[in-house]
C-alpha cells in the first residue's frame, strides 16, 4: 500500500493536527494566512486508515483519505470551499498489496453528461514472481499515452524494457571489483544512446556515462566514505568542450549530514541533543545568505514549528504545528 502515513502520530495516539501557514510577499510583509485542520485514523501496522483535513473553520472538508479494505483502494476526494468535490485520486492494490492502478478524476470540469473527467490514469500487471510485466498510462480518459512491456532474466533483473515506438536494452557485467549494467535505447532498431552505470560491490553507483552516437557527452561520478556519499562530479562535454562541476559532503559521526559544498553554494545541517535536524542554511561563497530553514520540536519529537527564510533572512513562510492525542 501507498505509505502515506506518519508512524509517530501513529505511536504517540494523534488524532487531531491543526496546521497554520502564514506566508510572506517578497519583502517579507504577511501575505496570507492558512489554517488546516487534520483528523487521523490507522490500521494496526501503522497504514493510514482515515484522514480528514477541513479548512481553518473545521466545517468545509478540504481533503479526505479512505482505505476501503474490501475493495483494496485507498480513495483522496478533494472540496473546493463551498463544499463541492474538485477532484478524487484512487490507488488500487493486488491481494499482495502491489499498485495496479492509480487514477485522477477531475469534478471541477465535468463532461456533457455531467460525469467526472477521468485525467491521468495508469494499470499495471505483475508476474508470479512479483515484477511489473506491462503498464499503461491514460490520458483524457481512455486515451492509451504510453504502454510498456518488461522483460527480466531468471534472476528477476530487468533485460528489457519496450514501447511502441522504442526499445530499453538492460546489459549486466560482473567484474572483481565493480558491476557494470548498460542500458541502451533503440529507435527505429537503431542504438539512438546508451547508459554506461558502474557499481562498487557495496552496490552503489560510482559511475555514470551517457554516449551519443558511440561519443561520450555526459559523466556522472561519485566517491563514498562509510557508505556516505562524500562527493560527486558532472562532466559535461558541449562543443568539444568538457565542463566540470563537484559537490562535496560532509557528515556526523553517526551519519547525519553536516555540509554539502559546491563551486558556488554551501549548505549547513545544525541538530540538538535528540539528534532532531533544528537549522538548514544556504550561502553563496561571497557570505550572503540564500536561504535559511529553523525546525522547532516539542520533546515527544514532534515539529512544533517550521520557518522558512530566502536571501537576506527574508521570511518566506512559517508553518506551526499543534496536536491533539485520543483514541486511535
Amino acid at each position: 500500500m501507498i505509505k502515506i502515513f506518519n508512524q509517530k502520530y501513529k505511536e504517540l495516539s494523534i488524532v487531531k493536527v491543526k496546521i497554520l501557514v502564514r506566508k510572506y510577499n517578497r519583502i517579507g510583509q504577511l501575505s496570507s494566512e492558512i489554517k488546516v485542520i487534520s483528523f487521523e485514523s490507522y490500521f494496526d501496522n501503522g497504514y493510514l486508515s482515515e484522514k480528514i483535513e477541513f479548512y481553518g473553520d473545521e466545517k468545509s472538508i478540504k481533503s479526505k483519505y479512505k482505505f476501503e479494505t474490501d475493495k483494496k483502494v485507498l480513495l483522496k476526494t478533494h472540496y473546493s470551499l463551498d463544499g463541492k468535490i474538485e477532484y478524487k485520486e484512487l490507488w488500487r492494490f493486488d491481494k499482495k498489496d502491489r499498485l495496479i492502478e492509480e487514477g485522477k478524476f477531475h469534478y471541477n470540469y465535468a463532461n456533457s453528461l455531467g460525469k467526472p473527467v477521468l485525467g491521468r490514469n495508469w494499470t499495471g500487471q505483475y508476474d508470479e514472481n512479483g515484477n511489473l510485466i506491462f503498464s499503461i498510462q491514460y490520458s483524457h480518459g481512455k486515451e492509451v499515452e504510453e504502454a510498456l512491456a518488461f522483460k527480466y532474466d531468471i534472476e528477476g533483473k530487468l533485460i528489457e524494457k519496450t514501447a511502441d515506438d522504442y526499445k530499453w536494452e538492460y546489459l549486466y557485467e560482473n567484474g572483481l571489483q565493480t558491476k557494470i549494467l548498460r542500458k541502451q535505447l533503440f529507435l527505429k532498431g537503431q542504438i539512438d544512446y546508451r547508459w554506461d552505470l558502474i557499481y562498487n560491490n557495496e552496490n552503489q553507483l560510482i559511475d555514470k556515462t551517457r554516449y551519443l552516437n558511440n561519443s561520450i557527452d555526459y559523466i556522472q561520478q561519485w566517491d563514498y566514505e562509510n557508505n556516505n556519499k562524500i562527493m560527486e562530479k558532472d562532466i559535461e562535454f558541449v562543443d568539444n568542450e568538457r565542463h566540470e562541476s563537484c559537490s562535496f559532503f560532509d557528515y556526523t559521526s553517526d551519519n547525519r549530514i553536516l555540509s554539502e559544498r559546491n563551486d558556488t553554494i554551501t549548505t549547513n545541517y545544525k541538530y540538538n541533543d535528540n539528534k532532531e535536524l533544528i537549522e538548514i542554511t544556504s550561502f553563496y561563497n561571497n557570505g550572503q545568505v540564500l536561504s535559511k530553514e529553523l525546525f522547532v520540536w516539542i520533546e515527544s519529537g514532534l515539529l512544533w514549528e517550521h520557518h522558512e527564510n530566502k536571501l537576506d533572512d527574508i521570511p518566506k513562510q512559517i508553518t506551526i504545528y499543534e496536536y491533539q492525542k485520543g483514541n486511535v
